[in-house]
């Protein structure tokens, strides 16, 4: 079954236990649900297989799967147990009609909802919209090159980033190229940038990456290991992200470049060298800035 993103889909408003959620009948990608937002899976039971009957705070053997709820409050469950039945009053639809058929008052967005009933709860715009890189010239854009290719291509400086032994935690170090192609508002951006990569994209966890991996196959950049490429725009600076999700090596690399610097140079290279489509054993790295952006 396809995940629906939370971030972009049409709720239904509930009672849960008397407390505000949103119900829909489809699955939901929990890498774009906020953190402090609880899932939880509905199940029916024969004779009344579409009905939400039974609640879960995972995945079920049950057989009649009849949707995901989020709430902004957890749900207690009995001791020793992960799932519970819905009594007759647990679970109610709001917005419905005489005729039993919603109304528009039953719709909702995540958003909407978090604005209404837990404003405490960060929710971040997306701003960052990554498309796979294409070429060979924009594959190479993903590693380090020498003096002369940072001059070309306008590089700042890049990161290095890996989740941990548990794949949750995030320890990044920043490599300083040409300074010089940064303007004074790219200490901000970048900062903003990698903290959205981390709620909302592939640097949330190791298991987001291997999500969002797996979600983008034209992204894939080497035929024998799970990496992929991807590339996105800001006003002034285009990024560059290689998606490794591997225990034991680094996880990320985001290389940030000069936007106009990158054009001029695009166009004109006419021989690229063959594609890198797995990790250098040693890749070399320039001296390590001594500040953390």
């Amino acid at each position: 079954m396809e995940k629906v993103n939370a971030r972009d889909h049409a709720f239904r408003r509930i009672l849960l236990y008397k407390k505000a959620a949103l119900y829909t009948p489809e699955d939901v990608n929990k890498f774009s649900i906020p953190e402090g937002v609880y899932k939880y899976y509905t199940y029916g039971k024969k004779g009344q297989e579409t009905t939400p009957c039974v609640i879960s705070d995972g995945p079920s053997h049950r057989e009649y799967f009849t949707g995901v709820v989020l709430s902004a409050k957890p749900v207690k469950f009995p001791e020793g147990k992960s799932e519970k039945y819905l009594g007759e009053h647990s679970f109610i639809l709001k917005g419905m009609g005489a005729d039993g058929t919603a109304t528009d008052a039953s719709a909702a967005t995540l958003k909407d909802y978090l604005h209404d009933y837990a404003p405490k709860i960060k929710y971040r715009e997306q701003t960052v919209v990554m498309r796979p890189v294409s070429g060979d010239t924009q594959r190479r854009l993903l590693f380090s090159g020498d003096e002369e290719w940072d001059q070309n291509t306008g590089c700042i400086l890049h990161m290095r980033a890996d989740f941990d032994t548990n794949g949750d935690g995030f320890f990044n170090s920043w490599f300083e190229h040409i300074p010089s192609f940064q303007g004074e508002d790219f200490p901000v951006e970048v900062d903003a940038i990698v903290d959205e990569l981390r709620d909302l994209g592939p640097l949330r966890s190791r298991n987001a990456m291997y999500y969002w991996n797996g979600t983008h196959p034209d992204a894939r950049i080497s035929q024998t290991e799970n990496v992929c490429g991807f590339t996105f725009d800001t006003e002034n600076y285009s990024y560059y992200l290689r998606c490794k999700p591997m225990r034991g090596d680094y996880d990320a690399y985001l290389y940030c470049y000069n936007k106009q610097r990158l054009q001029e140079f695009l166009p004109q290279d006419q021989a690229d060298p063959e594609p890198q489509e797995t990790e250098p054993e040693v890749e070399p790295e320039p001296p390590e800035l001594a500040m953390t952006l």
